[in-house]
């Protein structure tokens, strides 16, 4: 028994031994962990800020108070004469008609107008007029020529007296510039085509023959009333530089709804009784400056439009039932272009003109918010200024780093997020990029109706976790280049979904670095 009690002792003292022996010699503080939250981006975008009024964007309040967006173009107004229409101009010659020389009544004989024109009155500017007689007798002629239908500048009857020696010929010729015609009250109706002419001779030798050719040519009227032939005009492109300025940031990002193009014309003259105008073969182009065309096409895809004024006037709106003006007006051109045939008096009416008649024509585009956004762009930085020596030290010598991302969405646009980091000089340390490899994070756009508006904001939270190589770039970072995309979902359909937009619609941005280090105390 002294010897279990003994024994018992020493594994005792043993015990006790080991025990003080490695009982620590410093007091050891406790550790726990802790976060810091750097904040990296904290902006809000209207979408004032991201398609910005400009020349031909602008905001077009509502009843309501709430406001849309509308592209307005100015008016481009261009006139075309109708000068060539009232120039007829080919040659008409009657030849060889017989005059009797002495007889006691005088010979009536009509030469026709050129190309078919058909006066009941008219002023000249110009008019070429010939006749030539030739004299097979052995004595004089003497030939006299009246028209009774035109006056000349001083008032009097037009009329030309000729002495032909015999066997001999002779001509005279004369223009009609500043003479009046009216048609006379005995002319047939169907010779109101032609110029009544009243002819008489005389000689010593009676009952004789004497031959003359008429001729006329380059009629130009300054005013005309009655038919004259169906003519195009002299026209050239009419050509509209739109100068949108900025707004070309959006070619090939926006495709608009609701778009109108308005095009009018009128005929103005003092006249009351017009002649009608057709506009042929009407090409509508819109031009950028890199060369790159669009045309407006009408519902059957033709870029060959027709259009008729009724009774002096015309009034054609394009719209996305009747052409494919959405797109024309989404392209948004840098200049538009007007080439047609104006074609006067296209149904041979009878009627009046002048030579101050003109043919004015007016275009121009519109369109409201209801559009779809291709794709759009806005730049930024933000100052990293808040982060302190000390933040940058618990940075770097972090447990973790994680980048997180709140995004409420108020636009109805699927929205992207590219971020770099960069030093105190903008030299890029790192861009952000995703689980899947993408350096372009996606937010989905605001819920929306069936008319495109919106109903709630979408928020939507993105966390990305930084290694180690990231997490010593961030402590070095002081500012962050970011880039907002916005895009309307499925956008490159044709046509695509279409949202309205409205310039105080938001897209709220946070970010910051969520830092967890490790504090000894």
């Amino acid at each position: 028994m002294i010897r279990s009690v003994i024994f018992s002792l020493s594994v005792i003292f043993t015990l006790i031994s080991v025990s003080c022996s490695e009982f620590p010699t410093q007091v050891v503080a406790p550790q726990w962990d802790v976060d810091l939250n750097v904040p990296v981006i904290n902006r809000s975008y209207s979408m004032s800020d991201i398609l910005k009024p400009q020349h031909y964007i602008s905001i077009q309040p509502e009843a309501s108070g709430d406001s849309i967006y509308l592209f307005q173009s100015d008016e481009y107004t261009q006139s075309v004469s109708i000068g060539n229409f009232l120039q007829v101009t080919e040659p008409v010659s009657v030849k060889n008609v017989p005059v009797l020389v002495g007889k006691t009544t005088p010979d009536t004989v009509y030469i026709p107008l050129p190309e078919g024109a058909e006066l009941d009155s008219a002023v000249f500017e110009n008019g070429f007029f010939a006749i030539h007689v030739t004299n097979p007798l052995i004595a004089d002629v003497s030939i006299s020529l009246t028209m009774p239908g035109i006056t000349k500048p001083d008032g009097s009857v037009f009329n030309i007296t000729q002495n032909i020696g015999a066997l001999g010929s002779d001509s005279a010729a004369f223009n009609f510039n500043g003479c009046r015609y009216v048609i006379p009250p005995n002319q047939p109706s169907y010779y109101r085509n032609s110029f009544q002419v009243i002819v008489k001779s005389s000689s010593s030798l009676l009952l004789s023959y004497v031959t003359m050719d008429l001729y006329l040519s380059d009629f130009i009227f300054k005013s005309v009333s009655g038919r004259l032939p169906s003519k195009t005009l002299d026209s050239k492109p009419m050509s509209y530089d739109l100068n949108i300025g900025t707004a070309a940031d959006y070619q090939g990002k926006a495709f608009l709804k609701e778009a109108t193009l308005n095009l009018s014309a009128e005929y103005l003259s003092p006249a009351s009784r017009h002649f009608g105008l057709l506009i042929k073969n009407l090409n509508i182009t819109g031009i950028r400056k890199d060369g790159s065309t669009l045309a407006l096409t009408d519902s059957t895809g033709s870029p060959n439009l027709t259009l008729t004024l009724a009774n002096g006037y015309l009034q054609k709106t394009f719209n996305e039932k009747n052409s494919n003006i959405n797109s024309f007006i989404s392209f948004l051109p840098d200049a538009v272009t007007l080439n047609g045939q104006y074609v006067m008096n296209p149904d041979n009416n009878e009627g009046t003109a002048t030579n101050i008649d003109s043919v004015k024509i007016n275009a121009n585009w519109s369109t409201k918010s209801y559009l779809s956004v291709l794709k759009s762009t806005v730049t930024d930085t933000s100052s990293l200024s808040g982060m302190t020596s000390s933040d940058r030290d618990k940075i770097r010598n972090a447990m973790s780093v994680d980048l997180v991302l709140n995004i409420q969405n108020g636009i109805p646009l699927t929205t992207w997020l590219k971020a770099t980091l960069t030093d105190a000089n903008f030299n890029p340390l790192f861009t952000v990029i995703t689980d899947g490899g993408e350096d372009s994070l996606y937010f989905p756009g605001a819920a929306i109706d069936q008319n495109g508006e919106v109903t709630n904001p979408a928020t939507t939270v993105t966390t990305v976790k930084l290694d180690s190589a990231q997490i010593e770039k961030f402590s070095r970072a002081y500012y962050v280049i970011y880039d907002v995309s916005v895009q309307t979902k499925q956008a490159s359909q044709h046509p695509p979904p279409v949202v309205a937009i409205r310039p105080e619609d938001k897209i709220n941005i946070q970010a910051y670095g969520a830092v967890k280090f490790r504090v000894n105390k």
